[in-house]
């Protein structure tokens, strides 16, 4: 999987409520790390907000997953709308619901559409779009007499330390701007003649 080394997402809860012709449009965005984060969400609001008429979503994650509902709208007029409002700012690890009250008066699909989106698209307008970058975790095995040039190379890559075991030798599990990892590889490869282990792990976020 590739993943883009920078996206732009929102950095916390926001919300927007509109009316049209009795019915309230509730709107509501969160960031999401992944699939699960986004599921357990959905589900918290459905059960938080039971009495609503309709609980739409969108979401789009920056694995390539994406998913809309309608939840019972007529096609095309809620969940593809929100995802619409997500890509009007090209955002990524985010989750929209919109819930409906409905009041009594059908809107018809033009409007009704309009109404979603207009709820979706302010629900992110007036939250805070931040830029994160792609972190990947590494492992790093070092003799001691090598462990000031470890930390030396880190702090200049803007690397975090997570975990330090201290045994015959140090073990450091840290995270590394991806776009850096090879090349903080081959340094401390080349600082210790090949006797630092750096090993790559399959596992990224972002930051």
């Amino acid at each position: 999987m590739n993943y883009p080394d920078k996206i732009k997402t929102i950095k916390k809860q926001n919300g927007y409520k509109l009316k049209e012709k009795k019915s309230v449009f509730n709107g509501m965005v969160f960031p999401v790390s992944d699939l699960k984060d986004a599921e357990e969400i959905i589900k918290t609001v459905k059960k938080k907000y039971r009495d609503a008429t309709h609980h739409c979503f969108a979401f789009k994650l920056s694995n390539g997953i994406e998913k809309s509902s309608d939840a019972g709208e007529p096609s095309g007029t809620a969940g593809f709308k929100l995802l619409k409002a997500i890509e009007h700012f090209g955002l990524t690890d985010i989750l929209l619901i919109v819930i409906r009250y409905f009041g009594g008066i059908k809107l018809g699909t033009g409007p009704l559409g309009k109404a979603y989106y207009t709820t979706a698209l302010k629900s992110v307008k007036e939250t805070e779009i931040i830029t994160k970058e792609l972190y990947q975790k590494v492992q790093i095995i070092a003799d001691f007499e090598y462990l000031s040039v470890v930390h030396n190379l880190l702090s200049a890559f803007d690397s975090q330390i997570e975990e330090t075991d201290y045994k015959t030798k140090v073990e450091l599990n840290c995270i590394v701007r991806a776009p850096d990892s090879v090349k903080i590889g081959q340094k401390l490869k080349d600082h210790s003649s090949g006797s630092i282990k750096y090993n790559l792990i399959d596992e990224y976020l972002y930051l």
